[in-house]
């Protein structure tokens, strides 16, 4: 049972505390944020000489270094501190210095750092003595095994979708990036911390940091996205017209919330013992809803009426974008309906006004009430109610789309690059066509000078889109220009029917042909790949050994280096009908239900072979452009899990790019060798969700090869996965 001292992990909210450290090493004179790192830490150094040479103490604090997450080094265990920090050196930016804001662990350990270089003691003693100690945390600590020896404390769990259940996830303890996220505490005490935040830097009478450094915390310092900001370890958003100062944090098996209004004296906090609960946004709503109230508009302002209004202009297509699932509502047969990917079609009946109930079969207690967005009251979002949950999806298409004959129509439908997940589309708001990302406003298409080219409402002139056609006129997609720090982006028409010049039948023969034929495929039975990986944007390089074996059997080992320090191994398996993944820092899982589906497609030695058997459907769909060359897009759907999207040159019939997996990862291939009548493919640039772009080059590829069973099984024990699997074992 959950009582107010029981024990939890908070994740990133412990860097307030970090950045309130830092203040307070300020008010002391020992610390200036507008110096470099360097000052206090002589080994802190960035790649980027313009960076290196800009960056300060303060910059630490807002997540504007230009570097994207290094999280996968320091979460190993095998750093310490000082080697965490050193590593980001070799890091490749993704931004500018200050041009964007990119969340960054390793800058708030840097910044606590600082403060121990400082105040000649570590920071877990810094922030004890100076933060706990006063405000009466008496058992708030910053280490797991601080944690289990309170009597009263949580254990972490996930959700496990297979089992249908929760699962307990081990502990991790977080030494070398303590500042960034290794506090632990409970109700009880973190209201204390409430208090202080509260009171303005004052607890119980007692000033414990400056009023002028206190107010820096709480300042917007960088931009995160539209009206969101970031202070020094603070969120900022507003709410109604009342600021809202809040910061989430999860690790494993833990998610935390700790939110504040300040100019009504309220906050809370929420201490979850599951991996990546969506219940602190929810949280933040209910607590601001019931104990602040929603204001009540002036007298005459239009906000929009909940009135009824013509069931067709409810039609549209709706997004929860924080789950990436659309909600379509439709006219039939004169009534709304809604459906959504994997769940049947709903009635939708009236109640009062825009409310609904969803009529699902047999389930009561699901409603939805179209209301204008929050954000944007011209546009209309879409209120989800179901038993002890909220939810908003914001609309991306709407009913004006249907009877909208003026300039640009062709154009509206939606949009989607095999880059990304993003859904985009072209749809009409008041009156005007406009390209729409979700969770942003309505960007209007502005004609330029030439034909068929955009500009995007205010944004900047680097941004454009340049709308494509095929031979009779027809929109078949766009190219989304962007500023080369975020790079272009091709887009195809979903709306408009693709007639492929071949069959898939064809397409497939060709593929094979262009590999090495049918025959001289069948032959090998074996494959045996050494590969070397870099991965720029984490400072990492990785060797990996691979072995496939005819018709979907695999495995591959791939030990990580920080410099020329091992930090890891990681291993996935697959013997034809059972797979796992072990790693030396997080053990061993067995995979099920879509893991094991698409480890069973990935593990296919030539799927160009087999795709009849190894796929329920396959298209074509449209073609691209892939670097220099124009290919075909082909998109193969298994009977379980998920989608396989393959870019094939019309010109070679190779593969020159194929998007897989839960986390739609992108691998473009290249440098194309003949070995054993194969082509091989020796360069291969993956971009993977969380690590960025991995540059893979084969140093040997031999086919053929004798490999023992044991190879795509578990190892044995697990407990010894950290010596990797060596050849020939």
């Amino acid at each position: 049972p959950v009582t107010p001292e029981t024990q939890f992990a908070i994740g990133s909210s412990t860097k307030a505390f970090t950045a309130m450290t830092v203040m307070m090493s300020v008010d002391d004179g020992k610390i200036d944020l507008e110096v470099s790192p360097r000052r206090y830490l002589p080994y802190f150094k960035l790649r980027d000489s313009e960076a290196d040479s800009k960056i300060t103490i303060g910059d630490l604090l807002c997540h504007r270094s230009g570097l994207d997450r290094t999280d996968l080094a320091w979460y190993t265990n095998k750093l310490n501190a000082e080697e965490t920090i050193r590593l980001i050196g070799q890091v490749k930016p993704t931004a500018k210095f200050g041009e964007k804001f990119q969340y960054q662990n390793v800058m708030f350990l840097a910044a606590g750092q600082c403060v121990a270089a400082v105040q000649n003691a570590p920071w877990r003693t810094v922030v004890s003595r100076r933060v706990f100690q006063p405000l009466g945390m008496k058992t708030t600590n910053t280490s797991i095994r601080d944690l289990v020896r309170v009597r009263d404390h949580a254990l972490g769990y996930s959700y496990d979708a297979e089992k249908k259940a929760p699962v307990v996830v081990p502990y991790h303890d977080l030494p070398a990036i303590a500042p960034a996220g290794a506090i632990n505490s409970n109700a009880k005490e973190m209201a204390q911390w409430l208090r202080l935040m509260l009171g303005g830097g004052v607890f119980e009478g007692k000033r414990l940091v400056s009023e002028h450094n206190f107010a820096e915390l709480t300042r917007k310092h960088m931009t995160v996205a539209g009206p969101i900001g970031y202070g020094y370890g603070w969120f900022l958003r507003d709410w109604n017209g009342h600021q809202v100062v809040e910061h989430g944090g999860n690790i494993d098996g833990f998610n935390a919330q700790v939110a504040m209004m300040p100019d009504q004296k309220v906050g809370f906090v929420l201490l979850t013992n599951v991996s990546a609960s969506p219940l602190g946004a929810l949280a933040m709503e209910t607590v601001w809803e019931n104990l602040v109230g929603v204001p009540k508009p002036p007298a005459g302002a239009d906000v929009g009426s909940l009135e009824r209004v013509p069931p067709e202009q409810e039609a549209g297509t709706y997004r929860l974008q924080d789950v990436s699932v659309e909600i379509v509502v439709a006219m039939k047969n004169g009534k709304l309906t809604a459906h959504s990917a994997g769940l049947p079609e709903s009635p939708l009946e009236n109640l009062s006004g825009r409310r609904y109930k969803i009529a699902v079969p047999g389930i009561d207690g699901f409603f939805a009430t179209f209301r204008p967005a929050k954000d944007n009251p011209k546009e209309t979002e879409l209120f989800l109610e179901q038993p002890g949950a909220k939810f908003v999806a914001k609309r991306i298409t709407g009913s004006e789309d249907a009877g909208y004959t003026g300039p640009q129509y062709d154009l509206i439908g939606k949009y989607r690059s095999s880059k990304v997940p993003t859904p985009f589309s072209v749809s009409v708001r008041n009156g005007k066509v406009a390209f729409i990302v979700p969770g942003q406003p309505a960007y209007p298409l502005i004609p330029k000078l030439a034909k068929d080219e955009y500009s995007l409402g205010a944004l900047p002139d680097e941004f454009a889109l340049i709308v494509h056609r095929d031979a009779a006129g027809k929109v078949t997609g766009a190219l989304l220009k962007q500023p080369a720090a975020q790079g272009d982006l091709e887009l195809q028409c979903e709306v408009t029917a693709y007639v492929p010049p071949l069959t898939v039948d064809e397409l497939m023969r060709k593929v094979v042909d262009a590999q090495g034929g049918e025959t001289n495929l069948r032959r090998h039975k074996t494959l045996l790949l050494r590969t070397t990986s870099l991965i720029e944007t984490q400072g990492l390089t990785v060797q990996s050994i691979d072995y496939e074996r005819s018709p979907n059997a695999a495995t591959s080992t791939q030990t990580m280096f920080a410099g020329k320090k091992r930090i890891a191994v990681i291993r996935s398996y697959f013997d034809g009908k059972t797979g796992g993944i072990e790693n030396s820092f997080a053990g061993a899982t067995d995979a099920g239900g879509e893991t094991l589906n698409d480890l069973a497609i990935d593990s296919a030695m030539f799927p160009e072979l087999n795709w009849k058997s190894l796929f329920k459907s396959v298209k074509i769909i449209g073609t691209e452009k892939v670097g220099n060359e124009e290919a075909y897009v082909v998109e193969m759907q298994p009977e379980k899990g998920h989608k396989v999207t393959d870019c094939i040159s019309m010109k070679s019939f190779r593969l020159l790019r194929r998007t897989s997996g839960a986390a739609s990862q992108t691998e473009t291939y290249d440098d194309y060798r003949l070995v054993d009548g194969v082509q091989v493919p020796f360069h291969r640039v993956a971009i993977l969700p969380g690590l960025g772009e991995t540059i893979t080059t084969v140093t040997t590829a031999r086919f053929d090869v004798r490999i023992p069973d044991a190879v795509f099984r578990p190892a044995k024990p697990r407990e010894t996965i950290e010596e990797g699997t060596a050849e020939g074992k």
